[in-house]
């Protein structure tokens, strides 16, 4: 998706961002890992921190920056842990905004985790559940992809 110049603001258009963004909680790693390492292995481009980040790198800005210009949707895992966290909350909260802004309705992809209540974000978006199967999940996952 492009990202191009005019007014004094950036617009947003349709080809230069291409990845997969996964937002999650580290007591999530294993699972987040799980899932950028399957889209990778099938060819997606996929935005995760342990893939994606050198050391040294301002991460907040280069989040941001990920989320906002090379990003076409965030598979946002859901849990317990992601919910009280101000990183994956943050992230899920400017996923909604670049959704209203790009009017694109599934930006943001819910993956829930585990049992937890849903935060007030995302409970009016349906979801993509991992918490009895990955399996199930995954198969759920590509039908969306």
């Amino acid at each position: 998706m492009k990202l191009s110049k005019g007014s004094g603001s950036r617009q947003y258009m349709d080809s230069e961002a291409t990845h997969l963004f996964i937002s999650y909680a580290t007591e999530d790693s294993t699972l987040a890992s799980w899932i950028a390492r399957k889209l990778a292995a099938r060819g997606h481009a996929v935005w995760f921190d342990r893939m994606k980040l050198l050391g040294g790198e301002p991460w907040p800005q280069t989040i941001d920056d990920a989320i906002k210009n090379r990003t076409f949707r965030m598979l946002a895992l859901l849990s317990k842990d992601s919910l009280r966290k101000p990183g994956p909350t943050g992230e899920r909260t400017l996923a909604q905004k670049l959704a209203e802004q790009r009017k694109v309705q599934d930006f943001m992809i819910p993956l829930k985790a585990d049992s937890t209540e849903l935060d007030w974000l995302t409970t009016s978006v349906s979801f993509i559940s991992f918490e009895k199967s990955w399996a199930d999940g995954w198969r759920a996952l590509l039908k969306k992809l």
